[in-house]
């Protein structure tokens, strides 16, 4: 059992993490943690560094990538690759995300299925109906979520071999519209474009846009074992006072009763982006991001033709 975390400045957060990493003590424990990006931080990271090896509290065999210089969010594919680069399976878990004691055990039940992408911990349980039995419920969803997951070399080393090419947001939509809802196509599109115009570094929405488009399922438990803990001041993505997940249910999983042959959840997935549910300022930002499309496209399509006209 192997599990990789990777940190950047955050001590408390990642000895949370840790700590309940301890409840089923991996047998390889792999901590990455990013340089830091000026004087500030340094004491920041050289804090949450000395934090994090000090919680671990069982015997492992203990890997660490201290990077002395900072990358910023590559850093964690880098990481990704480093943890797939020794190990063949795992849990992938940010500094920010505490995981249930039995979800590594759940996600050996389903890693090595056809077309599994990843098995993902933070279920919006509220969001399921009301007369699943949860702890033995088992889901698919198209949408991938890497709050706290569990994937394989070989699925990463395919995502890592896999080249988008660039297109126009409307062809992102399109494409994605065949397999997951409208707004949840919109959103992803335009901040695929972001990412093209140099607006967004987002691996995930690479990683998403490679999961949905090349027909990789996600399983997700019917409880949540999963929970984000990173809304603080320290947080480089997130500050908000506002709880970012479900908190981790205490529930043991049935793994008797587990559904091993687990069917698409359309209605989870018709809520569901990324990491949280659809929200509406992620529709309205949606809008705007096309809305702003259609106006470049107009000015250039009017600077192209007056040049046309002027050389007339």
């Amino acid at each position: 059992m192997s599990v990789l975390i990777v940190g950047y400045r955050r001590k408390n957060e990642i000895k949370l993490v840790i700590q309940s990493v301890s409840r089923f003590k991996p047998k390889k424990l792999y901590i990455a943690m990013d340089g830091p990006k000026d004087e500030e931080s340094e004491s920041l990271c050289q804090s949450a560094r000395e934090s994090a090896v000090k919680a671990v509290n069982w015997n492992c065999d203990l890997r660490t990538k201290f990077n002395t210089k900072n990358i910023g969010t590559e850093f964690v594919t880098i990481a990704i690759d480093w943890f797939f680069l020794n190990e063949k399976e795992g849990l992938i878990l940010e500094d920010d995300v505490l995981i249930h004691a039995d979800f590594t055990e759940f996600s050996k039940k389903f890693i090595h299925k056809k077309n599994i992408c990843c098995i993902s911990a933070c279920t919006f349980e509220n969001e399921l109906k009301t007369n699943i039995q949860k702890n033995k419920y088992v889901f698919k969803s198209n949408i991938p979520s890497i709050w706290g997951w569990y994937s394989s070399r070989y699925l990463w080393k395919e995502f890592r071999n896999f080249k988008r090419e660039r297109k126009n947001p409307i062809i992102y939509f399109f494409n994605l519209k065949k397999k997951i809802g409208f707004w949840q196509s919109l959103v992803f599109a335009m901040c695929l474009d972001y990412i093209d115009r140099g607006k967004l570094d987002g691996w995930d929405y690479e990683f998403a846009y490679f999961a949905i488009t090349k027909n990789k399922k996600t399983i997700f438990p019917g409880i949540c074992m999963a929970q984000n803990i990173g809304n603080s001041e320290l947080a480089e993505h997130c500050n908000t006072s506002q709880d970012l997940s479900p908190k981790i249910n205490p529930d043991k999983i049935n793994f008797e009763e587990l559904i091993l042959k687990p069917s698409l959840n359309k209605f989870y997935m018709r809520k569901q982006t990324m990491n949280i549910l659809m929200k509406r300022e992620y529709k309205i930002q949606a809008v705007k991001g096309l809305i702003s499309f259609f106006i470049r496209k107009m000015i250039k399509f009017w600077k192209n033709f007056l040049n046309i006209f002027n050389k007339v």
